[in-house]
């Protein structure tokens, strides 16, 4: 949700009042304790490579932000300060 929700307010009618919540889990970029590694970081940073490398996340502000590390607009801690609409995290 976090990465789609500026490209689905742009795209409403002019008349529209967008709002978002997010509806399922967020997944935070930070290390394992057990073994010091950051597993799911790893995992999203393959992901990226794997599917669609030409084809950049949704949110432009993000990407110019961390034009070397795109993989950090997958983590809703990095996209919510480009996030324009009213949004509600639980």
């Amino acid at each position: 949700m976090y990465q789609w929700v500026n490209h689905i307010a742009d795209r409403a009618p002019k008349l529209a009042k967008v709002h978002a919540i997010a509806d399922s889990g967020i997944f935070l970029d930070s290390m394992n304790y057990a073994t010091k590694e950051s597993n799911y970081r790893k995992w999203i940073q393959n992901f990226m490579s794997l599917s669609n490398m030409e084809v950049d996340p949704p949110t432009p502000e993000c990407i110019k932000a961390n034009p070397t590390e795109k993989w950090k607009c997958m983590f809703a801690a990095n996209l919510y300060p480009y996030i324009k609409v009213p949004f509600f995290s639980i």
